[in-house]
């Protein structure tokens, strides 16, 4: 409360920041009470509000006649040497703007505002308060600001978050898609049907004497060199590198019979310049530049898919690598319809097309007698 009216908390702070000054109450006030002997008996605040316009030099706004007097008055005062007072004419002026009268009770001096005794009076205080009042607000503003660019920071950090939460769902996804890729080959389901609607099948030959990757070598010659096979250029998006690529690893095993004869899968497929030589485990492909994702090492019939990516390969690819060509009516060098068996079932579709699954046991056929599958056992490590 000021007075009777309701004013806010803070009243001063917005009176400062707004050029005013507060002046505070002070000895020196009380002591030019007796300069006006007029205002013995007038309102006490009234006294204290002309003393303090008399001490500061400042103007003060009133339509109190009694006090609008004084400007036409002379009051006593008493000389620094300490003689006798005198009575000297009060400096001042009225004017009436608005109908509103300003008493002007003393002129500043040149100097500064009037001290008593040497002391400072309370315009300094004044200039300190507005000071304050100042800082106060520029803190304040400091203070708004600062949490401006705490908001932008936040709503930065969760953009950023959003972001990190969406490239973890993307990355989870394709992770779920690579596994799915492993298992399944992430093709389409296999056709697949009965054996019995291929007649009588010849039985399937004995496996033979196993070789370097601990599978059976079968007897024959292969199916056709690898003379025509791919020499380091990209083939069907598969590349050939100097080192294995293992982030996706996996084997398949090919059995080919012509004519009911087994026939070999070339060693050194999809190794550009090696060279099949004995070793003491057998037949195996030996120097050469690089690796294709897809190759063989020994004329096993074992398909290394090593690759850097994920993806379904399929038999095509392989046959591409290799040199030579394979579809429905087409195996190598032979023509005719080609059967195909994909684990112990007859695939139906072109040949070129069965994927490259993890273990997958493939036989091809062209010619009479049909063979029955021939199925192996797959040794540690593949």
């Amino acid at each position: 409360m000021l007075g009777k009216l309701s004013v806010p908390a803070d009243f001063s702070t917005r009176l400062t920041a707004q050029g005013l000054e507060l002046l505070d109450i002070t000895a020196e006030h009380a002591e030019a009470i007796r300069d006006f002997p007029e205002l013995t008996r007038h309102d006490p605040f009234d006294s204290l509000l002309v003393a303090q316009a008399s001490c500061a030099g400042l103007r003060l706004l009133t339509a109190d006649q009694v006090l609008l007097n004084l400007a036409a008055t002379s009051y006593p005062t008493r000389p620094a040497d300490g003689s006798a007072a005198q009575n000297v004419p009060r400096p001042a002026r009225v004017v009436q703007p608005s109908n509103r009268l300003w008493l002007r009770a003393r002129a500043p001096s040149l100097t500064g505002p009037r001290t008593r005794a040497g002391r400072k009076t309370s315009v300094s205080k004044a200039s300190r308060n507005r000071d304050i009042a100042r800082a106060k607000v520029a803190a304040m503003r400091e203070r708004e600001a600062r949490q401006a660019r705490q908001r932008r920071i936040y709503i930065a950090v969760g953009a950023a978050g959003l972001v990190i939460v969406a490239a973890v769902a993307i990355v989870l996804a394709v992770t779920s898609s690579s596994k799915s890729a492993r298992t399944t080959g992430s093709h389409p389901a296999l056709k697949l049907g009965s054996l019995s609607s291929l007649g009588t099948l010849k039985p399937a030959p004995s496996p033979g004497t196993n070789g370097f990757e601990g599978v059976p070598i079968p007897p024959g010659s292969p199916l056709g060199s690898t003379s025509n096979g791919a020499k380091g250029g990209v083939v069907d998006g598969i590349k050939c590198q100097r080192n294995e690529q293992l982030i996706f690893h996996i084997h398949s095993h090919l059995a080919i019979f012509v004519n009911g004869q087994q026939r070999q899968v070339a060693g050194g497929i999809g190794i550009p310049g090696s060279k099949v030589v004995s070793s003491p485990q057998g037949a195996v492909a030996s120097g050469g530049t690089c690796l294709y994702w897809l190759h063989t090492h020994a004329p096993d019939g074992i398909i290394h898919v090593e690759s850097p990516i994920h993806r379904t390969y399929t038999l095509g690819d392989f046959f591409d690598e290799w040199g030579q060509p394979l579809g429905p009516s087409v195996l190598g060098p032979y023509k005719g319809n080609v059967v195909a068996i994909y684990n112990g079932k007859r695939y139906i579709g072109n040949p070129r097309d069965i994927p490259l699954n993890s273990h997958a046991q493939i036989q091809l056929e062209v010619g009479k007698p049909l063979v029955a599958p021939q199925a192996i056992t797959w040794p540690s490590g593949l």
